[in-house]
């Protein structure tokens, strides 16, 4: 049995339109999805750790405020997540220029403590950028020349970091 094949540039085509997604609204797309996997996974749990115990109603009414509320969590984990990122990329500059660990150390917690403050710019950046990459690799598929699909791809992403962190 053959598999299925896309139409010629259904994908690039794909990954243009996904990446201009991600360039417009990439830090709600990723706080939505946070939000709903952590939500339905906590939900899932909950509702398997308390069936047979609750009446119908009862289980419903659990599931229902542990989506919410696990959902929450995930938002501060993907805060969270941010200010972890910018520690470990820290630590790693810091400790290859040559400075001991405690100078490692200190700069890396400071650094958290910006991620964690500022990170709705940088999902901003790394949004924008993800999705800028798309339209380049996407356009680069459909037959762009590569200088264009850069030149497009960087005002996209210079452009979705102004726009989201406007936001």
């Amino acid at each position: 049995m053959a598999i299925a094949q896309l139409p010629f540039g259904a994908l690039d085509l794909t990954l243009v339109l996904l990446g201009l997604l991600l360039v417009l609204l990439g830090r709600k797309v990723l706080k939505l999805a946070a939000f709903l996997a952590t939500g339905a996974l906590g939900a899932l749990l909950i509702r398997n750790l308390l069936l047979g115990r609750l009446s119908p109603f009862l289980l419903d009414v659990a599931t229902l405020l542990s989506f919410v509320g696990l959902g929450l969590v995930g938002l501060l984990i993907l805060r969270v997540g941010a200010g972890l990122a910018t520690a470990l990329i820290a630590y790693f500059i810091t400790t290859s220029v040559g400075a001991g660990f405690a100078i490692a150390l200190l700069v890396a917690l400071m650094a958290f403590v910006v991620g964690f403050t500022f990170h709705d710019l940088l999902l901003a950046i790394a949004s924008a950028s993800v999705g800028g990459y798309l339209v380049y690799v996407g356009l680069l598929g459909l037959g762009a020349a590569s200088q264009t699909a850069v030149l497009i791809a960087g005002a996209l992403i210079a452009g979705g970091i102004l726009l989201q962190s406007r936001r």
